[in-house]
């Protein structure tokens, strides 16, 4: 379980680090190119919007870096795995209960926690906020509850792709490409941006759980194939490769990645560290609890 955890984790880092060049392409609906280099080095683009939480570290830090992680990884890592070390507690109410009393080391966390807090409130009124649109299932899904795919009871990537008829999750089954099944990687991306029109909005819940269920599918078990088509979608790229790196990575283990992607996971490792103050290891403590 030590090892899946850490599969999941550096795999969805990995993905994340690897979709910052194209998500502001991405969010604009453009495909990119698969066999584009997964980690180049950084040049911060639209820094005012692209950060506009202080999710990742700035410019003057990040620029001519590789493997650097944006708001996806960030997020787990300046809330998520600190509520987890403080707390056994496995449900929205303590995270939230948590969030109201706890103290954070980083200027990140408190930010972020206020903006989850408005959510939650909207949520309440039913009224559109930031991720959460009312009518939607989820708010913040990709980030909250996909971390939580990591609990050892969760579903392994099968289950996942097999979804019970009376989960909500079930109607994006349909992602699963069963006939017409496109062969190359540019014919799953230009099938991808057809599939996903019907939701404008690339933040869109619906769509992301759409697009991470049709890229798993597409991948079929290989971590390479899924970042070559994860980190070039036309969409929420980085997301997307995270929450679909955080199953894939669950099922297949650190050992198994490494691989064949131990150059780029190493990099994404030491650059994290570097940007971030934590290690692959100090976040699988907090999970392995």
């Amino acid at each position: 379980m030590h090892d899946r955890i850490a599969g999941a984790l550096a795999l969805s880092a990995l993905a994340d680090a690897a979709g910052f060049a194209h998500e502001p392409h991405g969010l604009a609906g453009k495909i990119g190119d698969p066999a584009s280099p997964l980690l180049p080095l950084v040049q911060p683009f639209r820094e005012s919007k692209a950060n506009a939480w202080n999710l990742w570290a700035r410019k003057r830090e990040t620029r001519g870096r590789r493997g650097v992680v944006t708001d996806d990884t960030s997020f787990r890592i300046h809330l998520l795995e600190p509520w987890l070390r403080d707390t056994q507690e496995v449900s929205e109410p303590s995270f939230r209960s948590w969030l109201r009393t706890a103290k954070f080391a980083h200027p990140v966390a408190p930010r972020l926690a206020r903006i989850l807090e408005k959510t939650w409130k909207a949520q309440e009124r039913n009224r559109p906020y930031g991720f959460f649109s009312p009518g939607l299932d989820t708010a913040w899904g990709q980030f909250f509850y996909g971390s939580l795919i990591l609990h050892e009871s969760a579903p392994d990537l099968e289950s996942f792709s097999r979804l019970d008829p009376t989960n909500s999750l079930a109607r994006f089954a349909g992602a699963i490409p069963d006939r017409d099944v496109p062969r190359t990687e540019h014919e799953f991306l230009y099938q991808l941006r057809s599939e996903t029109r019907q939701w404008e909005w690339p933040f869109h819940p619906d769509r992301q759980w759409h697009e991470t269920v049709a890229v798993l599918a597409f991948a079929q078990g290989d971590p390479n194939r899924l970042l070559r088509v994860a980190h070039v979608l036309p969409g929420d790229c980085d997301t997307v490769g995270a929450a679909a790196g955080l199953l894939l990575g669950r099922q297949l283990g650190l050992r198994v990645l490494k691989r064949t992607l131990g150059e780029e996971l190493a990099t994404v490792e030491a650059t994290t560290k570097i940007l971030l103050g934590v290690s692959l290891e100090q976040r699988v403590q907090a999970y392995s609890r």
